[in-house]
């Protein structure tokens, strides 16, 4: 199946502002994140939204780095991911931008 054919890429590209897009950014699946990760990176580019492509940079960043001793996220990488969180929420309250 080609990426643009899947219905999340289609509600990505039916989004009518940042706001709505660092929202499905924080909710799409992980395994979407890293399967389509130049697409999106592409959509994000291509709506003049840097923020989404910094998002994708830190979080796929941290589930690619190596984990503790418990297979969980380490310290740089668990902050990484709240960095990227934040990042998007404030997309979502309009602190960017």
């Amino acid at each position: 199946m080609k990426n643009e054919k899947l219905p999340l890429f289609e509600d990505f590209d039916n989004c009518r502002d940042h706001a709505e897009r660092a929202d499905w950014l924080l909710r799409v699946p992980l395994s979407i994140l890293l399967t389509y990760e130049f697409a999106i990176r592409n959509r994000c580019h291509n709506r003049h939204f840097p923020e989404g492509a910094s998002y994708c940079d830190l979080v796929l960043s941290a589930v690619r780095s190596v984990r503790d001793e418990h297979g969980g996220l380490g310290p740089a990488a668990a902050e990484m991911m709240g960095h990227a969180a934040a990042l998007m929420l404030g997309v979502i309250a309009g602190e960017a931008r």
